[in-house]
């Protein structure tokens, strides 16, 4: 008969140490503070061109604003000028018409120009004076 013990187990301890890594910690810690810096500076570029949108869309709208109120001002004489002197000179007629059609022109420009630039941006008019420098 051969003596065999019922339970059989052992206790023991394993571990692994690096002595030289030649580097690659070292430089793993340096690709990674590389990427945070590229990923800072594009969070920045980001920032400006989105300012530089508003900005432009902005001063877009004022122009246009401009414009309409000038066009709103030649009909406006105009309409004096009609009011105080009759004329059946179909040039005069022309002048007007077209007059009065590029004031329409402009409200029409100011309205896109709103439009786009609070739906490009997404938000109101007021916040662009609110937070745009000129």
């Amino acid at each position: 008969m051969l003596f065999c013990p019922k339970d059989f187990s052992y206790i023991g301890v394993m571990g692994t140490w690096t002595l030289f890594d030649f580097g690659k910690r070292e430089h793993g810690v340096k690709e990674a503070s590389a990427q945070a810096e590229a990923a800072d500076l594009a969070v920045q570029l980001t920032k400006a061109k989105v300012a530089q949108g508003v900005k432009s869309s902005y001063l877009e709208l004022e122009r246009s604003r401009k414009l309409s109120q000038l066009a709103r001002r030649m009909v406006s004489a105009t309409q004096v000028i009609e009011a105080s002197y009759k004329s059946d000179d179909t040039e005069v007629e022309s002048a007007r018409a077209k007059m009065e059609s590029r004031y329409v022109s402009g409200r029409a420009r100011i309205s896109s120009g709103i439009r786009q630039a609070e739906g490009s941006h997404g938000c109101e008019i007021g916040e662009f004076a609110a937070n745009v420098r000129v």
